[in-house]
């Protein structure tokens, strides 16, 4: 939902993340992370400067523009 609001800000007044995956970027540098690797091949590998700038693009947590309320429950 991250990228998709940021994307189109124009559809939504209230996303609610349960489970948000904001960090894109900082998170597919670090190789070391499960699964970052298998993930290069769907949304490209941000070491090379044509993938990094894409993914950054829509990156909810580099391109945030609006404040956000944020609501942790634990159960």
């Amino acid at each position: 939902m991250g990228a998709a609001t940021n994307m189109r800000p124009d559809l939504f007044r209230i996303i609610i993340s349960h489970v948000p995956f904001v960090d894109v970027l900082n998170t597919m540098l670090d190789p070391l992370l499960p699964l970052t690797i298998g993930e290069y091949e769907e949304w490209g590998n941000p070491q090379s400067a044509e993938d990094y700038f894409y993914v950054k693009s829509y990156c909810p947590y580099t391109t945030q523009t609006w404040s956000v309320r944020i609501t942790l429950r634990c159960s």
